[in-house]
């Protein structure tokens, strides 16, 4: 350290130790604390994305549980639909007998198997006289209720190989 006077004479040179101590925001005790501070906030960032992202991902599961539940449903009730379709287009909804096209696909599969003794066959049609008078006198739920009767009771007199069908109206085949 030197000095001078109003004068400006310097005076002699003195060495005086000092010693500048770093203010507290620059200590290393400090850095360190900034150090673990920045990977606590990284931690604490990444958990809370983490908690996002699983309750997003519970959310989106529930979502596709939802869904395949009603997939489930649809399939099942398409396939419902099909069912019933093919019952519509092969069986007469009346007497529950298989339809004309059922009977010509099977007599057309016996005439295409071609005569033999095992594959001998005999088609009998039936038709029910004056069953309009009975539709006319006693209405339409008897004229139903004859040809339910009709059917069981042609049901019941073939073998279980044999086709009954109706061919429409008050027509029977066997």
């Amino acid at each position: 350290m030197r000095g001078s006077n109003r004068n400006g004479v310097w005076g002699y040179t003195q060495v005086l130790p000092v010693r500048v101590l770093a203010a507290w925001y620059q200590t290393s005790a400090i850095k360190l604390l900034e150090v673990l501070g920045a990977i606590a906030l990284m931690f604490g960032l990444i958990q809370i994305r983490t908690t996002v992202l699983r309750r997003r991902q519970r959310e989106l599961q529930l979502l596709i549980d939802e869904r395949t539940a009603s997939l489930t449903q649809r399939t099942h009730e398409l396939q419902q639909s099909e069912l019933q379709l093919e019952r519509i287009a092969y069986f007469d909804e009346l007497t529950q007998l298989p339809n004309r096209r059922v009977f010509k696909g099977r007599l057309d599969e016996l005439l295409a198997a071609g005569p033999s003794r095992s594959n001998s066959f005999a088609v009998l049609l039936i038709d029910l006289d004056r069953f309009k008078q009975i539709n006319d006198t006693l209405g339409h739920e008897a004229g139903d209720q004859l040809l339910r009767e009709v059917a069981d009771r042609l049901r019941q007199s073939v073998v279980e190989q044999d086709t009954v069908a109706r061919l429409g109206g008050d027509e029977f085949a066997c």
